[in-house]
């Protein structure tokens, strides 16, 4: 198992372009350092496998592995730019590691291994990391039965508008209570997902589950906008927005009663995609948010050509906003930016009446966070907009 080294600031800097040809160059020396006999593919992102055969020995494998390492030594030239790119590589081998659906697990494991050990190196899979690919083929197993056996649950937390304090939406949080092990945070199985491959179709089952509640609710009189958020690995998907309109339609629904979130350093990193899924969304009246504002590396002439229509303010701006001046005045300037760009902006993470009240004061459009109501089920969303009603 293959894996590039910091090859995310090539595309950051240089464009997806650059990015596309020094895979491509990548690809010819890793075909020429091995043999005849093995087979090298990319599976997708910056990552590689390759399938050595006829080996007698672990040193057999590491003449050959030491070559893939050594190929990619020399830097790459693309359009006058003089690029290095290392790589991390982790070593299964078959039957002492496992059958064939545990070997690329157990050889993600060590490649893994072999990053966090300092990068532009190679590790062989071994018993102290069999443990760590036993709970990864466990969580993947999980993952596959949640979605046949409809264990996710959304929950939903209010988005207040600063002005009149009435309830300008709700965020979809996707939750998982397993039947034997209880909830299980997001941060682990959301990571699990997407390392697997399975984000698109847990994506489709929280779009289609949100659009479900929506209905329901419009039947109660009771209409919002549901924003959900999205990874990097799902603006791949060249059905994505395509996927939505039929899941809208199905359910009668208007485009305008979903919106989107990403996350600032995700939607950057990869600049085709990205832009191609926002203008898609953009002609089918579908809102996009920037999430995790101000903490990410977006330029500011980057985002100026986004087709978005909102900025959400990282919580960790929010929390210093009342502790000293010059926070404050960080977020005056992130409100006013906005502004400036024609854009609406949210502020997650509102814990305090003293939060609220300097967000109002500096212009934030909407507020979000404990102090309006933690996440609810769908079962208490009718109760959550009679109470923030209620409060007018």
């Amino acid at each position: 198992f293959i894996d590039l080294d910091d090859f995310k600031p090539i595309n950051d800097d240089y464009g997806h372009h650059t990015g596309d040809e020094v895979l491509q160059m990548v690809a010819q020396r890793l075909n020429t350092a091995v043999r005849h006999c093995d087979l090298v593919g990319r599976i997708g992102g910056d990552e590689f496998l390759a399938l050595i055969e006829d080996i007698k020995s672990n040193q057999d494998v590491v003449t050959i592995v030491e070559r893939i390492i050594d190929s990619l030594r020399q830097p790459f030239y693309v359009n006058n730019h003089e690029l290095q790119v290392s790589a991390s590589v982790g070593i299964a081998i078959y039957p002492r590691d496992g059958n064939l659906d545990r070997l690329l697990i157990a050889a993600d494991s060590a490649m893994y291994h072999a990053k966090s050990a300092g990068k532009n190196q190679f590790r062989f899979y071994d018993e102290e990391m069999e443990l760590a690919s036993d709970r990864l083929l466990e969580m993947q197993r999980d993952l596959k039965l949640a979605l046949e056996r409809n264990e996710f649950e959304l929950y939903f937390q209010p988005k207040i508008d600063s002005k009149t304090n009435l309830l300008a939406g709700v965020e979809a949080l996707l939750r998982w209570e397993h039947p034997s092990k209880g909830w299980i945070s997001p941060s682990i199985f959301i990571h699990a997902a997407e390392r697997f491959g399975m984000m698109n179709q847990i994506n489709h089952w929280v779009v289609e589950e949100s659009c479900r509640t929506l209905h329901r609710l419009r039947s109660k009189g009771i209409h919002l906008q549901v924003s959900i958020n999205l990874s990097t690995q799902q603006f791949r998907n060249t059905d994505l927005v395509n996927n939505v309109l039929q899941i809208l339609k199905r359910f009668e629904l208007p485009n305008s009663c979903l919106m989107f979130e990403v996350r600032e350093v995700n939607g950057l990193a990869s600049q085709e995609p990205f832009n191609a899924r926002l203008e898609e969304f953009h002609n089918a009246g579908i809102d996009v948010a920037m999430d995790h504002f101000g903490i990410g590396d977006s330029s500011i002439s980057a985002l100026r050509k986004l087709k978005i229509s909102q900025l959400k303010l990282d919580q960790s701006i929010t929390n210093k906003i009342t502790k000293d001046r010059k926070s404050y005045n960080i977020a005056d300037a992130l409100i006013r930016f906005a502004h400036a760009l024609e854009l609406s902006i949210i502020a997650q993470g509102v814990e305090t009446e003293a939060e609220r009240q300097a967000l109002t004061e500096l212009n934030c459009d909407q507020l979000q966070g404990h102090l309006f109501g933690r996440p609810v089920p769908e079962s208490r969303l009718p109760q959550l907009v009679k109470q923030i009603s209620a409060m007018q």
